[in-house]
C-alpha cells in the first residue's frame, strides 16, 4: 500500500494512492481561510481512519447478518500527552446503531469481530495505546 502527496501551495496537498487513480485534495489545518481551518490535522485524519475502518467492518458484518440497520454513527476520540511530541495515549470509540428490530447482541458481536479480528487500524493503534469502546443500539447502551 502506498500513498503519495504532492504539494500544491501553503499547507495544501494532492494525494494519490496506488489503489485510487484520481487525485484528491488534502488541506492542512494550519492554513486558515475566512477564520476557519481548511482541513483536518494529521491526527484528526488518524481518528477518521480508525472510525472509518471499524465502521465499514460493522456495517458489512451486520449486512451479512441481514440485520435491519437503518443508521450507524461511529465516533472516535483520543487523549493526548501534555509534552511534545504530543502523542495519543488512549482511544475511545462510540458506536450508535439504529434500526427497527435490530438485535443488540448481533451489533455487539459485529463490533467485537471488528475490534478483535478485522480492523487493521485499530490493531495497529492498540500497540501504541489502549482502545476502548461503547455500543448503543436504538439509544440504549449495550456495552
Amino acid at each position: 500500500m502506498k500513498v503519495e502527496l504532492q504539494w500544491q501551495s501553503g499547507l495544501r496537498f494532492e494525494a494519490r494512492t496506488d489503489r485510487v487513480s484520481r487525485p484528491f485534495p488534502v488541506a492542512g489545518s494550519g492554513e486558515v481561510e475566512d477564520g476557519e481551518s481548511v482541513g483536518p490535522t494529521p491526527k484528526e485524519l488518524l481518528l477518521v481512519s480508525l472510525a472509518g475502518c471499524t465502521a465499514m467492518d460493522v456495517a458489512s458484518i451486520l449486512t451479512k447478518m441481514r440485520e435491519p440497520l437503518r443508521a450507524l454513527r461511529v465516533s472516535a476520540e483520543a487523549d493526548q500527552t501534555e509534552e511534545h511530541p504530543r502523542v495519543f495515549k488512549a482511544f475511545h470509540i462510540v458506536y450508535e446503531a439504529e434500526g427497527e428490530g435490530l438485535d443488540a447482541d448481533k451489533v455487539l458481536r459485529a463490533v467485537h469481530l471488528s475490534q478483535e479480528r478485522y480492523c487493521g487500524v485499530s490493531h495497529m493503534l492498540k500497540k501504541a495505546a489502549p482502545v476502548t469502546f461503547e455500543v448503543r443500539v436504538n439509544g440504549a447502551v449495550v456495552a
